[in-house]
């Protein structure tokens, strides 16, 4: 056989084992935290050799981050999206919030595997801080909210909008209220309920390429 196609043959298998890893992560973390996932169950859903492990991830920890960028590449793509999409930047934000919930709820998968485990908040933060933090801060300068602490707001907004997800995956809540979470957040940047109602209520994007709602 041309060496090409061993090697080609090789990078395949290579290719098709780490996506069994990832694919065992996804399953084994939505339902376990992180934190007491251990390599050997990861081997076992993945069905390769433990030596498989340490052929693609370091540690348990890079295995979490690969596997959650992978859950949440397409939510930045589409932050990136509606940023272009909306001018009023309180528009944005609510929209914004309620993308990532609808998202986590129709996947439960991601869902549980954001709520069960602490140390997805800073892969999700870098995602935040990339699409859409600036956006925001340039709304605090232009007195559209009126924030002292934009780090606070956004540990309130990621705080709350984690646990609205936790408690529709549970069916305490429904995806359907996502829009008075959105305004509660928005009433917190210092906007008066009835404006953040409003505001909600316009924040609507539906373009084919993001998989978007409309409320």
């Amino acid at each position: 056989m041309p060496e090409k196609a061993l090697s080609d043959g090789r990078h395949l298998r290579r290719d098709q084992t780490r996506q069994k890893l990832v694919g065992a992560a996804k399953s084994v973390m939505a339902q376990t935290p992180a934190e007491a996932v251990t390599v050997d169950q990861i081997t076992r859903n993945a069905k390769v050799g433990r030596g498989s492990f340490y052929n693609h991830f370091s540690s348990m920890d890079e295995l979490f981050v690969c596997t959650l960028e992978e859950l949440i590449s397409d939510i930045g793509e589409s932050f990136a999206t509606g940023r272009q999409h909306f001018d009023d930047i309180a528009e944005f934000a609510a929209w914004s919030i309620q993308l990532m919930i609808e998202r986590a709820v129709a996947d439960p998968q991601l869902g549980w595997f954001i709520v069960n485990n602490t140390k997805s908040e800073p892969v999700l933060k870098a995602q935040i801080d990339t699409h859409v933090r600036a956006a925001i801060e340039a709304g605090m300068r232009a007195g559209r909210f009126q924030i002292s602490d934009s780090e606070l707001w956004f540990t309130l907004g990621t705080a709350s909008t984690t646990a609205f997800i936790r408690g529709c995956l549970e069916g305490r809540l429904t995806v359907s209220q996502r829009a008075e979470l959105a305004a509660t957040i928005l009433q917190a940047a210092g906007l008066p309920r009835r404006e953040a109602l409003d505001v909600v209520a316009r924040s609507t994007f539906n373009p084919t390429d993001t998989g978007s709602f409309n409320t």
